[in-house]
């Protein structure tokens, strides 16, 4: 369970809507990271904007193993620090 709680959709901030639909298109889902940063919409536009260059431009161009070795980054990571979900 994060410290800070998550943006839901209903507490999501009318600025950030447009931005998470975008997500959502081209992810399947908005990033739980992306919603714990809703809180501060400029600071999620900015890492969304980061994230995209980093990992959707890579699958686009067919890198997907550097996909799938950054998921397995973030994933031994969550376990290494003990992270429930």
């Amino acid at each position: 369970m994060p410290r800070i709680p998550y943006c839901d959709e209903v507490e999501t901030p009318a600025e950030l809507v447009p931005v998470f639909e975008k997500v959502e298109q081209e992810w399947g889902n908005v990033p739980r990271f992306a919603r714990l940063l809703g809180h501060a919409p400029a600071f999620v536009e900015a890492w969304l904007t980061f994230d995209r260059g980093l990992r959707l431009d890579r699958l686009k161009a067919g890198d997907k193993d550097f996909v799938r070795l950054e998921e397995l980054a973030i994933l031994k990571t969550s376990y290494i620090n003990d992270c429930g979900n």
